[in-house]
């Protein structure tokens, strides 16, 4: 067998390979687009006394659309709930919110916003929102 023929079949073999795991990694990108644009923790006490401690992660996953994930633990009993939220904005001045507890279905609102506000800037005005509403009780 003839060596050079050999050698680019064993080149070709490395190129078709190549070019397939770059063409999968830019196939699953799009996937993993969503940025992180906000993260935090609060520990605080509610009206009532009872003492919490908030943390979460605010995502832009598209234009219109951000995902919000909050945890609540409580230091008293030590208990957790944690709240998914997707939101998107549905016109200029609309915003959709749709709500998981602990993976299950837990509510759905649509909000009015200002024409300047964006997902994003909403999703992380939500987590204001919620602090004060757990803080309240």
């Amino acid at each position: 067998m003839d060596k050079s023929l050999f050698f680019n079949r064993k080149s070709a073999l490395a190129i078709l390979t190549l070019f397939v795991f770059v063409f999968a990694f830019q196939m699953a990108e799009p996937a993993s687009a969503a940025t992180l644009i906000s993260h935090g923790y609060k520990s605080f006490y509610t009206n009532s006394g009872d003492h919490y401690k908030l943390t979460w992660n605010v995502y832009r996953t598209g234009t219109y659309t951000a995902v919000d994930k909050l945890a609540l633990y409580s230091y008293d009993d030590g208990s957790k709930a944690y709240l998914t939220c997707y939101i998107k904005k549905i016109s200029s001045t609309k915003v959709y919110v749709k709500s998981y507890m602990d993976g299950r279905y837990y509510g759905s609102f649509t909000a009015t916003v200002s024409s300047t506000t964006s997902v994003a800037t909403y999703a992380k005005s939500f987590v204001t929102q919620f602090y004060y509403g757990v803080k309240r009780q």
